[in-house]
């Protein structure tokens, strides 16, 4: 479950977030629906610990328990092009997949280890950006 109550959230004069509420129960969908710069991303990063709210709190029930997010970009280091960048993703996308199935096993046998899960997301985000970069790739 997913408590959230009163976030609110500025950056500078620009109110994004104002008193939001609602609780998330087990077996609950939602969906974030709104146009650019309305807060969904502001919410979510939140959420995750990203950001602070300036007013509000959320709590998670039980305590442990996981949420997974995928940022809308991807960050990409100053000194690489982008031809570099890709190279370097795509060249290691097999042991991505390697790796990835390896944590699989290693999550199987021990669902509590945190360690393991944010291991497993880190590789799984990296292998979903190679994907995409070698879907656009020409």
């Amino acid at each position: 479950m997913l408590k959230v109550s009163g976030i609110s959230k500025t950056y500078g004069d620009n109110l994004v977030l104002s008193n939001i509420s609602f609780n998330l129960n087990k077996g609950d969908r939602a969906a974030l629906i709104g146009p650019n710069g309305c807060g969904k991303t502001t919410l979510l990063r939140i959420i995750t610990r990203l950001e602070q709210p300036d007013e509000g709190n959320f709590e998670f029930n039980p305590p442990g328990l996981r949420l997974g997010y995928l940022p809308q970009g991807i960050g990409f280091d100053e000194n690489l092009t982008i031809s570099k960048y890709l190279d370097q993703i795509i060249g290691g996308l097999d042991d991505l997949s390697r790796q990835l199935e390896s944590l699989s096993k290693e999550i199987t046998e021990n669902p509590d280890d945190l360690v393991l899960q944010q291991t497993y997301d880190e590789v799984l985000s990296q292998i979903q950006a190679a994907s995409i970069s070698d879907n656009q790739r020409p």
